[in-house]
């Protein structure tokens, strides 16, 4: 899964931008140093990361191998809200569907995001993200869910009991 961008402008009412001087970023990737390159990349890979951790693949697509990618137009507006997010094309397979229940899981989650800037002013951007299911990613992520399953396990497990903590006073 990558983060693309549209090139283009369109404008009504409101400016929306589709290309600007600096792309809308996840917030958390801002310590980047300044580099473009390298905040581009950390968006990408951390909207990557949490499609994946969010994901439940359709059991009849891995049955199949079937493979999709999928692209939204998503707006980042100058507070840094997401919003407006439409899939690019019509969605009706199983994918197509957790394609969709995920972009919905990411708008919900208020994410903030550094918005885009024209110049050294902040500016409303509307920019393409792709969300994509890809059979050895998503058996990579079972391993991971498993291994945080079995950490989270023998965590739990080397906890003393609450009740053979000594009590207060005794």
């Amino acid at each position: 899964m990558m983060c693309g961008y549209v090139i283009g402008q369109n404008v009504t009412g409101d400016r929306l931008y589709t290309q600007v001087d600096h792309m809308p970023q996840i917030s958390s990737c801002m310590t980047s140093n300044g580099n473009m390159y390298k905040i581009d990349r950390c968006t990408s890979t951390a909207l990557k990361a949490w499609f994946l951790s969010q994901m439940e693949y359709p059991p009849n697509a891995v049955k199949s191998k079937i493979e999709e990618k999928f692209g939204f137009m998503a707006v980042v507006d100058t507070l840094g809200k997401l919003s407006d997010m439409r899939p690019t094309k019509e969605m009706t397979s199983e994918c197509a569907m957790e394609a969709h229940r995920l972009v919905q899981l990411l708008m919900e989650s208020q994410e903030p995001w550094m918005p885009g800037m024209q110049g050294r002013k902040k500016v409303k951007v509307q920019f393409e993200i792709f969300v994509e299911f890809n059979i050895a990613d998503w058996n990579a992520e079972l391993i991971r869910r498993a291994k945080e399953s079995a950490r989270q396990d023998s965590i739990l497990k080397a906890s003393p009991k609450l009740d053979s903590l000594p009590k207060k006073g005794k």
